[in-house]
């Protein structure tokens, strides 16, 4: 994920999904063009590759927010799980944007990384122990766009 400086100049009515996103997002299957937006060839093999997709979103400050990409590997390859940023995959995000947007500057101001726990077999992962500890983590990627309506649930139904 990237944030450009603050761009006091632009303004960003809505925040943006790619297609890629929205394949992403299963949420999105009860729209009528999504089977048809799946068959589409993909513009750029890195893209699929990286799992790239292209949410674009404008903070408070003017700042831009764009990303981000996806990597999946085995807990059990320690090398695979080592902290870094790959140049070459935010700069293929970064072309991608280009090609969705306008900007009068792309300076970034930050970069991060994120991390998931995926449970092999299951989409969310729950466990209760001892009556009273709770633990929910999954959704695999996809937890900062659903993670706060899954929280809510999950609070709701272990209040009930």
């Amino acid at each position: 994920m990237m944030r450009t400086v603050p761009l006091p100049d632009v303004r960003l009515p809505y925040s943006i999904l790619s297609g890629l996103s929205i394949g992403r997002y299963h949420a999105f299957a009860s729209c009528p063009s999504y089977e048809l937006m799946l068959t589409e060839p993909m513009q750029d093999g890195r893209l699929a590759a990286c799992g790239i997709h292209q949410p674009i979103k404008q903070e408070a400050d003017g700042s831009v927010v764009i990303g981000d990409s996806h990597q999946y590997a085995d807990p059990a390859d320690l090398s695979a799980l080592e902290e870094r940023t790959d140049g070459d995959i935010n700069g293929a995000i970064l072309e991608y944007a280009r090609s969705m947007l306008r900007l009068p500057s792309w300076e970034l101001q930050s970069l991060w990384n994120g991390y998931y726990l995926v449970h092999e077999n299951e989409p969310i992962f729950t466990a209760t122990v001892e009556g009273r500890i709770h633990i929910v983590t999954g959704i695999g990627g996809k937890g900062m766009s659903t993670g706060p309506g899954y929280a809510q649930y999950s609070v709701e139904t272990v209040l009930d």
